[in-house]
């Protein structure tokens, strides 16, 4: 009786088997991994004083000049990272996310070549000295996830310089729903895994670069985990001159060669902390772990035989990594109010204790101006302004003694790519907190690998970000009404923001 009448109840033999699909796709949430903090991850070093001259800010900035209907380009990080190796001669370790000459859908020529230069100054360097141990790590984005390595990563392996790529699986899923699925149907599908199967296939067009090779569906599966190595990290060893540290937000990307990007360049000790942090992310990602032991061994040997005590000068650094930059943005941002200013100069804004954090700042009586990437430009395609505009929305509605002024960078094509925060502090030292972390769930919450530094004292670098800042703010951005989001259309985009933001779905 029962199959007949579900045999005639067309309704519910639907419910039916869409209960069974809903069930089979959300079995695998309860039983998704437990995630451990990996070695290197999670840093908040104690301040290290540095010398006056061992500090100072790199700046790359694309400023577009009315009058002349062009781009003003001018660029210190590539050529700081060239300057470093060519003087090395105890060890590199360099670490970059995206690394490539992938140009998307950007028309025309690239405003400078990045990616083989690059690569070519570390090949020199090690012909040159073929003793010197040199590091490479990057993310598996450069090889889309389990396609062909790029032809400078072959030449640098070629030469004699260790290549490790991130080992993703390792991290936390920052795609967390899409994440657990896919691990659970990997393992109740092998076939999924077989490189000659079907999944392993070049069917679809390339995500980065227009007319590039195919890849296939298991590299798509791949790419949708969104979670990366975004770490920018220079650290080389001299005989002459000691230790060097170069951190930016800067990717050594053809593409992106026109961006607003700033940087800091390090001597002495807190190169070390940096140091320990790269080998022990490359220790838990390589597949040759004797060989890498050698190698690491070297590089620690080589390094501390060339730290040097400096003098409290009245400047200190702290060397920060994922939740540790988080922590610190919110002890520093919890700490201002009335008689304390915030310059945030940001390409995506979206984490939201940060996002509460400011709010209560901006209550206390703290001045915010905030410079935002109005997020439509991302390598020839069209973005829809998540999650900046819509923060940005949210905070002209903050109440306090002073509004906080937002205003947006003005591009032309490029990306305003800074990460930085500057804190002018009423009754202590001023603030610049600076590297590869954009304020999202996904780079501050020990997900994403993240590299920052942080300077107390005043100095150099410090009023030189100030001008920089203030520049863009006077003559290289829009103000808040050139992209504010308006009506039922910034209603649902921010519904849609607040649950990419939870879920990790978004690409920020």
């Amino acid at each position: 009786m029962a199959n007949g009448f579900l045999r005639h109840n067309r309704w519910l033999r639907l419910g039916l088997v869409l209960a069974v699909i809903v069930f089979a796709m959300l079995l695998p949430l309860w039983f998704g991994p437990h995630s451990i903090p990996l070695p290197g991850t999670g840093v908040s070093s104690d301040p290290i004083p540095v010398a006056p001259d061992g500090v100072r800010l790199l700046v790359d900035q694309t400023i577009w000049d009315e009058g002349a209907d062009q781009q003003e380009v001018s660029q210190d990080i590539l050529d700081a990272l060239l300057d470093r190796i060519s003087q090395a001669d105890a060890f590199i370790v360099a670490d970059f996310f995206l690394w490539n000459e992938w140009t998307g859908q950007l028309k025309g020529e690239v405003y400078r070549k990045m990616a083989v230069p690059l690569a070519e100054a570390l090949i020199a360097q090690k012909k040159k000295l073929p003793d010197m141990p040199v590091l490479v790590i990057s993310d598996p984005i450069n090889h889309v996830y389990g396609g062909p390595e790029l032809e400078h990563f072959v030449e640098m392996r070629e030469a004699g310089i260790e290549v490790v790529y991130t080992d993703l699986d390792k991290m936390p899923d920052s795609n967390w729903i899409y994440g657990r699925l896919a691990r659970f149907y990997r393992r109740l599908l092998p076939s999924l895994s077989d490189p000659d199967g079907w999944a392993h296939r070049g069917r679809l067009r390339h995500p980065f670069q227009e007319g590039g090779e195919k890849i296939s569906l298991a590299q798509a599966g791949n790419l949708l985990f969104f979670k990366a190595n975004h770490r920018k990290v220079l650290i080389t060893g001299s005989e002459s001159s000691g230790l060097d540290l170069v951190v930016s937000s800067l990717n050594p990307a053809d593409g992106g060669s026109a961006h607003t990007n700033v940087g800091l360049w390090l001597k002495g000790e807190i190169a070390m902390e940096a140091l320990e942090s790269e080998l022990a992310v490359a220790g838990w990602s390589t597949r040759c772990l004797d060989a890498y032991a050698k190698t690491a061994d070297r590089i620690r040997m080589r390094a501390s035989g060339l730290v040097r005590h400096v003098e409290d000068s009245g400047i200190r650094v702290r060397w920060l990594t994922e939740g540790g930059i988080h922590r610190m943005l919110l002890d520093v941002i919890g700490s201002c109010g009335d008689g304390d200013q915030l310059d945030l100069a940001l390409f995506y804004v979206s984490e939201r204790a940060l996002v509460r954090a400011l709010k209560s700042a901006v209550k206390r009586g703290a001045r915010v101006r905030v410079l935002l990437d109005a997020n439509r430009d991302a390598f020839g395609r069209v973005k829809t302004g998540i999650p900046n505009r819509l923060v940005a929305k949210e905070m002209q509605g903050w109440r306090g003694p002073h509004r906080v002024e937002v205003r947006w960078a003005d591009t032309h094509g490029e990306q305003f790519h800074c990460k930085a925060m500057a804190v002018k502090r009423k009754d202590a030292d001023p603030i610049l907190l600076l590297g590869s972390a954009n304020w999202t769930r996904r780079n501050l919450r020990d997900l994403n690998l993240e590299a920052n530094a942080m300077i107390e004292g005043s100095g150099e670098a410090i009023t030189r970000f100030e001008a920089f800042f203030d520049e863009h703010w006077v003559s290289g951005s829009l103000p808040y009404s050139a992209w504010e989001e308006k009506g039922a259309t910034g209603f649902f985009k921010g519904v849609k923001y607040r649950f990419l933001e939870w879920s990790g779905m978004g690409t920020f």
